[in-house]
């Protein structure tokens, strides 16, 4: 562990953390004391005293069940009753927005944590790309694409179809497929080494068949005729050479 070194260029990434923090504390959810423990710990001293060999596997992400749950409530809403859809647009757009500053806070932390060198176009996209993949583990947790009871996820016992909640799920989908160009690439990428897990697939059968829903359903509404080749043979293939997993 190093000391923080004392020049131009480590006061000026310093500043900009400093203004980050400001920013990102501004939030209502960041008026809980874990959550401003979280920053404490895991933002503002990684700064000063920033790991030689930080593992940028083993950063520790802010949490995002309570705004994966605050996405939920309006579009749930806009389902049981579509005269609410035009009244909840404004909602659901800045709900949009809070999913991008996240990413945005994240893609700093990662910069912070590891004192990434490089160009400065290579470090954005290094930037972007780790706090997308986050972003899309957060979303497959369950809570997110994933119900948390398992009565309302994909039925073991039906053709593999749809997933029952994509009317939730599939405008935001939709929307960071458009603003985020890793969003797809790292979403279906974890999504199928989700399906292809032999241990999640035993331990819980419904969350893995609703994940391949998800992959099926990105099949079907995007992309072109090489890229449904490459999901429908990689997601055949979590059925595994014993039989399946009743995909």
């Amino acid at each position: 562990m190093r000391t923080f070194p004392q020049s131009k260029c480590c006061v000026k990434l310093l500043t900009r953390s400093v203004y980050a923090l400001l920013s990102i504390a501004s939030r209502p959810t960041l008026r809980h004391i874990q959550s401003m423990q979280w920053l404490l710990n895991r933002y503002f001293l990684p700064t000063l005293t920033p790991s030689d060999n930080a593992d940028p596997e083993r950063i520790e992400v802010p949490p995002l069940d309570s705004l994966l749950t605050e996405y939920k409530t309006p579009m749930k809403a806009c389902l049981r009753d579509t005269s609410l859809q035009g009244r909840n647009k404004a909602e659901v757009e800045r709900l949009f927005k809070g999913f991008s500053a996240w990413i945005s806070d994240v893609s700093t932390l990662y910069a912070v944590d590891l004192s990434i060198r490089g160009s400065e176009s290579d470090i954005t996209a290094q930037k972007l790309k780790f706090a997308t993949r986050k972003f899309c583990e957060r979303l497959c947790d369950k809570n997110g694409l994933v119900p948390l009871s398992k009565s309302k996820r994909t039925p073991l016992s039906a053709p593999l179809g749809h997933p029952p909640n994509q009317d939730i799920w599939a405008p935001l989908i939709q929307h960071f497929d458009q603003a985020n160009e890793y969003f797809i690439d790292e979403l279906l990428t974890h999504m199928l080494l989700l399906v292809n897990n032999g241990i999640i697939a035993e331990s819980d059968p419904t969350y893995s068949k609703t994940i391949a829903s998800w992959v099926l359903w990105m099949v079907d509404t995007m992309g072109d005729e090489a890229f449904r080749k490459d999901c429908v043979r990689d997601l055949l293939s979590g059925a595994g050479s014993e039989g399946g997993n009743s995909m």
